[in-house]
């Protein structure tokens, strides 16, 4: 699943939404960034400790930064 350009949903939504999900039972979260750091430290702060959630943060270094800003990915 993509988020897009996050216009009407951002990270915390389909995390609040996974934790419902029964289905579910781990979450792998491909993060560029985020424009509510506390807001997703909360659904995060809900979410675990009833289901591990892994985040891969890109663009830490600055050959990620550049890989994250291409746009061939």
């Amino acid at each position: 699943m993509t988020l897009g350009n996050r216009i009407d949903v951002d990270e915390s939504d389909v995390l609040n939404y996974l934790d419902r999900d029964p289905m579910t039972r781990v979450i792998m979260v491909y993060l560029e960034g985020t424009e509510n750091g506390q807001r997703l430290m909360q659904s995060l702060a809900k979410v675990t400790p009833k289901k591990p959630v892994l985040i891969l943060k890109s663009g830490r270094t600055e050959a990620g930064k550049r890989a994250t800003a291409s746009p061939y990915g």
